[in-house]
């Protein structure tokens, strides 16, 4: 099933019956704001930034609930994806709302996420540049 908000954006539903995990995504398209050599990287950045959630423990409470929120940078775009037990449909659209929200950041924790950004970096086939393919930058975020 697939609804178009007024604002332009779509949703999609998929029912699987005997599903064992329900799955909410959030794809935020980045077209305009292209990354040039002097930005590579920043989009990246600001994934880790706003995947921990305005508090900073969203992995924590989600692992709670026996669910994982992954994390992935394209070329184009920023996906969030939500795996949860099924029935868990609300706090799985809560989490989406959540992730929407800019959080507070310091100097630190820019650091501590650029210091693992660069680490994922360096494990990346040394020809993956500025050009990635969308699906090439896939970062979990647990705890």
């Amino acid at each position: 099933m697939r609804t178009i908000l007024p604002n332009g954006a779509s949703i999609l539903v998929e029912r699987v019956s005997g599903a064992k995990s329900l799955v909410v995504e959030l794809f935020a398209a980045s077209r305009g704001t292209e990354e040039a050599p002097i930005n590579n990287g920043l989009r990246h950045l600001l994934e880790h930034l706003i995947a921990k959630g305005p508090s900073g423990d969203l992995d924590k409470r989600l692992e709670t609930a026996g669910g994982f929120l992954t994390a992935e940078t394209g070329r184009d775009t920023m996906s969030f994806r939500v795996n949860l037990p099924p029935g868990k449909l609300d706090l799985g659209l809560r989490t989406l709302g959540e992730v929407m929200q800019m959080p507070v950041v310091t100097t630190e924790t820019i650091q501590r996420e650029a210091a693992i950004v660069a680490q994922e970096a360096a494990l990346r086939d040394g020809q993956i540049t500025f050009s990635t393919p969308p699906g090439h930058r896939r970062t979990a975020i647990r705890a």
